[in-house]
C-alpha cells in the first residue's frame, strides 16, 4: 500500500477551498461576499455635475454594495486629486441629474483635525441617516430605493462653509 506524498493533500485542500468559494458566490474588490439577487450601483465623481457646475481637477467614484452576511447597505468612496484635509463634507443627496436636493446620509463631516479617507468604505444606516418627509423619504430603506432609482447623488464638498466640489448620480452597473 503506497502513501499520498503531503504536497498533493495541500493540493486536494487548495482545489476545495476554490470550489467552495466559488460555490458560496462572487464577491466584491475587497473580497467581501455581495448579497445575491441585489444590484451594485456607481456614481462617477466630477467637477461638471455640480449644480452649478465648478471647474477642478478632482474626481472620484462611488460604489453601493451590500453584503451578503447583513444586507446592510454600504458605499465605498475614492477620491483623487483632493486633498483629506481639505474635504469637509461627504453626503448623499436626494435629487436626480441636474438638481439639488437635501442630505439623505451624512457620510463625513469633518471635525476638529479629523480627515476623510481618500478610500472610505461606509455602511448607510439609522445612524447617519436623515429623514427627509418633503421629498418622500423616511426610511433607511426608501433612501436605499432613491439611490437605486437614480433620485440620489453622492456629493464631496470643501471649506467653510461648505462649497460643493464634486458630485456624482447614482446608476446601475452590471
Amino acid at each position: 500500500m503506497s502513501r499520498i506524498p503531503r504536497w498533493s493533500c495541500w493540493v486536494l485542500a487548495c482545489c476545495a477551498a476554490v470550489l467552495f468559494s466559488v460555490l458560496l458566490g462572487c464577491s466584491n474588490d475587497n473580497g467581501n461576499a455581495l448579497s445575491p439577487g441585489r444590484d451594485r450601483f456607481k456614481a462617477e465623481l466630477t467637477d461638471t455635475q455640480v449644480v452649478p457646475a465648478v471647474d477642478n481637477n478632482a474626481g472620484g467614484v462611488a460604489q453601493l454594495t451590500f453584503h451578503q452576511d447583513d444586507n446592510i447597505p454600504r458605499v465605498k468612496v475614492h477620491l483623487t486629486n483632493i486633498r483629506r484635509d481639505e474635504v469637509t463634507s461627504v453626503t448623499i443627496n436626494a435629487g436626480t441629474a441636474g438638481t439639488t436636493g437635501p442630505v439623505l446620509f451624512t457620510l463625513f463631516t469633518q471635525t476638529d483635525g479629523l480627515r476623510f479617507d481618500c478610500d472610505a468604505d461606509l455602511e448607510l444606516t439609522d445612524v447617519n441617516f436623515t429623514p427627509q418627509p418633503g421629498a418622500g423619504i423616511t426610511t433607511v430603506a426608501e433612501a436605499v430605493t432613491a439611490i437605486e432609482t437614480g433620485a440620489a447623488y453622492l456629493q464631496v464638498s470643501t471649506g467653510t462653509p461648505p462649497v460643493e466640489q464634486l458630485r456624482g448620480q447614482f446608476v446601475q452597473i452590471q
